[in-house]
């Protein structure tokens, strides 16, 4: 059982850590289509970054990903402040 405050933030950061990690794997992928010049599927655009509405996805997929990684590491660094 958990008894802590710290300790069941710890194990929060466990559980996620793996998942933001992921994300900005998935991030990456979909930057480097995006530099290409490939076509995107049953789309009248002729590069995925010609897509408004793609690239506004993107930036903020991109811009929630920076803020778990960013609240993560503050979670983190409170949690070693707590140790002796």
């Amino acid at each position: 059982m958990i008894d802590t405050l710290a300790a069941m933030l710890l194990f929060g950061l466990t559980v996620l850590a793996p998942v933001v990690g992921a994300t900005f794997g998935a991030l990456d992928t979909i930057t480097r289509m995006f530099a290409s010049g490939r076509k995107p599927f049953m789309s009248a655009y002729a590069r995925m970054g010609g897509s408004p509405g793609a690239r506004h996805w993107l930036t903020e997929a991109t811009h929630l990903a920076q803020r778990a990684d960013r609240t993560m590491l503050g979670i983190a660094t409170e949690i070693d402040a707590d140790r002796p």
